[in-house]
C-alpha cells in the first residue's frame, strides 16, 4: 500500500502530473468491461485498448457516448471525437467513449466506405433459364390453343422481360437506350455498364467517397465508331454533350465526390458513324488557367497523390491509390493507368427496306428475318414474334409448330424488337436476390449488390426482429412495472446518466427504441447488474447475450424472404428502347412452275390413246397419265431419262373395261422418255414399283418382297415385308429404297 502511495504522489509531482482515464466500451458492452488508466498529462496516441466486437469496427473515442455509425455523414457529423491513431492532450481526468461502425465483413472497414461489389451475370444459370423459359413458352404454343390458330386477336403479346437477359451475354449499347438510371432517390447503378468501379478506378477507395483536393476536369475522348461528343446526360447535364466535367474542390459543405461526375445519372448514346466497336476514354486533368495543352492530374512525380483525397474533414489524408499517384487499373494488364478504357459494341436502331418479307421459306428452320435488313441492330439481339399474339422469341431460333402452321397463309405479321440490357439485368437481379441457392449470406457479406443503406437497414431490420420478440416475451410476463418505463430509466439513469437520453436517442421510434435502445439495456443488465429486477424476466424470455450472433442468425433466416424481396422490389423494369417494334407481313408468293416433258415414241402394236405420241409438257411434281392399246401382247415399259437414258422405273399397266392399259408415272421431277419391249403380260403387271408422294415413300409388290429404306447418309431408316401396296411416311429427304429382288429405286420425299 506504502509502494503504491509513494508511486502515485510521485506522478503528480511536477512534470509528472497524472490523470485517470476510464476507457468505456461505448454501446458495445460485449467488448468488455470499462477499464481505467492511469497516464501522465500530455499527448497520447489513441488505440483500441483490447477492445474488439465481430461486426464491428472501433472508429475511435469520444467524451459522450455515441450510437453506432451507420453513414458517411453521421461520421462527419461526430462531435468531441478523436480518431484511432491520433494524438489526443490528456490534462485531466476524464472518460472516453468507444465509437463503434458497422463492419458485416469484418475487414476492419466501416460498411459505408466500401463500394458494393455488382451482382455479376451468372451466363450458365442464363443460358439454362432461357433454354427453360423456351421449351415452356413451346410447351404452352403447343398445347390446345394450336388448333385454332386464329383463335386470338391479332396483336402483339405481353412483354417479357426474363427474354432479354441474353443481351446481357456481350457488352452491346444501342443508340438512343437511356444507360445508369434507376427509380432510387440515390441513382446507385449495381450493373456493370460505364461507371467507376472498384475494379477499375480508385484502388483501395470507392469513387463515392473520393473527392478532389484541387480543382480537376474529368476529360472524355471519344473513338472507333463514336462520334465526338456523342454521350449525353451526367449530374445536372440532361442533354448536353459530355466533353469535360469540372471536378472542383470542395468548399463551402460541398460533398461533390467522383461517382457524382457521371456515373449516377442517365447517359445515353445519340449517334455514332457506323455499327461496330466504340471506344470511351476519360481522364483527370489539372483545370485549366490558360489556352495551353491539359496536364494530367497527379502527373508531379510517379507517387504524386496530391489530387484526389477522402470525404470527410480537411485533416483527412489525400489518397496515394495503394502507392501511385494513377487513379485507374487497366482491365487487360492490372496495371495503374492515367486513362480509364471502356470498349464496347453499339448499334443504332435497326433499318429495313421492305414492309414485307417475300422469302417465307425457312432454311435451318429458321425464317429469312434479316430480307431488307439494312443497318442496326443485328437480329441476335432481336426477339420476334408472329400473329395471333404468340409469344416471342429469339428471332434467329428456329420456328415453333405453331409457327409453320401460321406461315401457310397470307399476310402473316412477323414483328421484330430489340433485346435491352437493362431490362435482362434487371431479370435477372430479382431472380437472383430471391434465389437462396444463388444469393447467399455470403453474398450479403461480401457486398455484392449492397450498399451502405442497404446493410444499415438490414442491420436495423434484423436487430428490430430479434429485440421485438425479446420484447413482446418480457412485456407478456409480470413486471413490477411497465417494460417500456423500466427500459427508459435504466437507458437514462445507469447508461447515459442523463434524464433525458432516451428522448433525445430514439425520440418515440418504436423501430429504434426496440432496436438500439433495448438492446444496450438488456446487455448491460445480463453481464453487470444481473441482480436487477429486470434480470429474470430476461432469462426466462431466452435472450441471447451473444446478441450479434443471434441477430447474425436472424439475418441467414432472412436473407432471402426478406432483404432479397425488398432488393428484388427496388428492382424497378424500365421502358428504356422498347417503345417500338419493327412488324412486316409475310407474303405467300406462288412457287415457279418448272415444266418437265415426257417422250411417247410410235412403236408397232402400240396405239397411244391418250394423250398422243410425242413429247407432252407437264408441271414438275405432277403425275402423268397415259393410255395404250395392244395388238398383240401387252408389253414392257419403262420410264428412262431423257438425258442419259438411264432407267428410272419399269411402269405397271392396269387393264380397264375399254381393253385399254393406263400407266401413271407419279411425280414426274425430270425429263422421260417411254420405252416399249415385247413381253408377257402377267410379267408387265406384276412387277413391283416405289415411288414418293405426300411425305411418304409408296411400296407396290405383287407378292412379298423385303424392303430396305436407307437414307442419304447410307443409314437403315425402315425396313419392312410387304405384299401389296403400302405406304411408309418419313421426314423430307432423298432416299434409297432396296428390294429383295435387287430392285434400287431414289426418291425424293418433300
Amino acid at each position: 500500500m506504502t509502494a503504491t502511495f509513494g508511486l502515485l504522489s510521485a506522478l503528480n509531482i511536477g512534470s509528472l502530473r497524472a490523470a485517470d482515464v476510464k476507457w468505456h466500451p461505448g454501446v458495445q458492452a460485449r467488448a468488455g468491461a470499462p477499464r481505467t488508466e492511469i497516464v501522465t498529462n500530455g499527448m497520447h496516441q489513441l488505440s483500441s485498448n483490447g477492445y474488439v466486437v465481430n461486426g464491428y469496427v472501433l472508429l475511435g473515442w469520444s467524451d459522450q457516448r455515441k450510437r453506432v455509425v451507420m453513414s458517411q455523414a453521421a461520421e462527419n457529423n461526430l462531435s468531441s471525437f478523436y480518431r484511432l491513431g491520433s494524438s489526443l492532450d490528456i490534462q485531466g481526468n476524464r472518460t472516453l467513449y468507444a465509437v463503434w461502425a458497422l463492419d458485416k465483413n469484418g475487414n476492419g472497414i466501416p460498411d459505408y466506405q466500401e463500394e458494393a461489389k455488382p451482382v455479376r451475370l451468372d451466363t450458365e444459370y442464363v443460358n439454362k433459364l432461357l433454354s427453360d423459359l423456351e421449351a415452356k413458352r413451346r410447351a404452352e404454343e403447343a398445347s390446345g390453343s394450336r388448333r385454332n390458330l386464329r383463335a386470338a386477336a391479332v396483336s402483339l403479346p405481353k412483354w417479357n422481360i426474363k427474354d432479354d437477359i441474353a443481351a446481357n451475354k456481350e457488352n452491346v449499347f444501342f443508340v438512343g437506350c437511356t444507360y445508369n438510371e434507376d427509380t432510387t432517390s440515390t441513382h446507385e447503378i449495381l450493373e456493370p455498364l460505364i461507371a467507376f468501379y472498384g475494379n477499375n478506378s480508385f484502388p483501395g477507395s470507392g469513387s463515392h467517397i473520393i473527392t478532389a483536393a484541387r480543382d480537376m476536369e474529368l476529360v472524355f475522348n471519344y473513338g472507333g465508331v463514336l462520334e465526338d461528343s456523342c454521350l449525353v446526360g451526367g449530374k445536372r447535364r440532361p442533354q448536353k454533350a459530355i466533353l469535360r466535367i469540372p471536378f472542383p474542390k470542395p468548399v463551402s459543405g460541398d460533398t461533390l465526390v467522383a461517382k457524382d461526375l457521371f456515373s449516377r445519372d442517365p447517359m445515353t448514346f445519340t449517334r455514332i458513324k457506323e455499327d461496330g466497336d466504340a471506344v470511351l476514354k476519360m481522364y483527370f486533368v489539372k483545370k485549366k488557367t490558360g489556352k495551353g495543352p491539359d496536364t494530367l492530374a497527379n502527373s508531379g512525380a510517379g507517387n504524386d497523390t496530391s489530387y484526389f483525397r477522402v470525404k470527410g474533414p480537411s485533416s483527412y489524408p489525400s489518397v496515394s491509390f495503394k502507392g501511385q499517384g494513377k487513379p485507374f487499373i487497366d482491365q487487360e494488364t492490372g496495371e495503374y493507368v492515367d486513362t480509364l478504357t471502356f470498349q464496347f459494341q453499339i448499334f443504332n436502331q435497326p433499318e429495313f427496306a421492305a414492309t414485307t418479307i417475300r422469302s417465307r421459306v425457312s432454311y435451318g428452320d429458321t425464317m429469312r428475318l434479316n430480307y431488307g435488313h439494312l443497318r442496326g441492330t443485328p437480329l441476335k439481339y432481336m426477339m420476334r414474334s408472329l400473329d395471333g399474339g404468340w409469344n416471342w422469341h429469339p428471332a434467329d431460333s428456329p420456328l415453333t409448330d405453331v409457327e409453320r402452321d401460321l406461315l401457310q397463309d397470307d399476310s402473316v405479321r412477323v414483328c421484330l424488337r430489340q433485346l435491352d440490357k437493362a431490362v435482362g439485368y434487371a431479370a435477372y437481379v430479382k431472380e437472383k436476390f430471391m434465389d437462396p441457392e444463388r444469393y447467399t449470406y455470403q453474398n450479403f457479406l461480401d457486398r455484392e449488390g449492397v450498399t451502405p443503406a442497404d446493410i444499415a437497414w438490414y442491420d436495423e431490420y434484423s436487430r428490430y426482429t430479434y429485440f421485438k420478440e425479446i420484447y413482446d416475451k418480457v412485456a407478456a410476463s409480470y413486471l413490477p412495472r411497465n417494460l417500456m418505463d423500466t427500459v427508459i430509466q435504466y437507458y437514462n439513469d445507469v447508461l447515459m446518466s442523463s434524464p433525458t437520453a432516451w428522448a433525445n436517442d430514439f425520440g418515440g421510434d418504436i423501430t429504434q427504441e426496440i432496436a438500439y435502445g433495448f438492446a444496450p439495456v438488456a446487455d448491460d443488465i445480463f453481464l453487470y447488474q444481473q441482480t436487477y429486477q429486470l434480470y429474470p424476466h430476461l432469462i426466462a424470455a431466452d435472450y441471447d447475450t451473444t446478441e450479434d450472433r443471434t441477430t447474425g442468425a436472424v439475418e441467414r433466416r432472412d436473407i432471402n424472404t426478406v432483404f432479397g424481396k425488398q432488393k428484388a422490389d427496388a428492382v424497378a423494369v424500365p421502358d428504356w428502347c422498347r417503345e417500338e417494334s419493327y412488324c412486316f407481313y409475310v407474303k405467300r408468293d406462288a412457287p415457279p412452275v418448272h415444266q418437265r416433258s415426257v417422250f411417247i415414241p410410235t412403236v408397232e402394236g402400240v396405239t397411244v390413246v391418250s394423250p398422243g405420241v410425242g413429247y407432252t409438257s407437264i408441271p414438275s411434281q405432277k403425275n402423268f397419265t397415259f393410255r395404250v392399246k395392244y395388238t398383240g401382247e401387252p408389253m414392257t415399259v419403262t420410264a428412262k431419262r431423257l438425258i442419259d437414258g438411264r432407267t428410272v422405273e419399269v411402269l405397271t399397266g392396269t387393264l380397264n373395261a375399254d381393253g385399254e392399259y393406263e400407266y401413271v408415272i407419279r411425280r414426274v421431277m425430270q425429263d422421260l422418255t417411254l420405252e416399249f419391249t415385247k413381253t408377257v403380260a402377267n410379267t408387265l403387271v406384276d412387277q413391283p414399283s416405289v415411288w414418293a408422294n405426300s411425305g411418304a415413300v409408296r411400296i407396290h409388290a405383287p407378292k412379298e418382297t423385303t424392303v430396305r429404306i436407307y437414307s442419304a447418309s447410307g443409314v437403315l431408316v425402315k425396313q419392312a415385308t410387304v405384299q401389296g401396296d403400302k405406304t411408309v411416311p418419313l421426314s423430307a429427304g432423298l432416299y434409297l429404297v432396296v428390294l429383295s429382288d435387287g430392285t434400287t429405286q431414289k426418291v425424293l420425299v418433300q
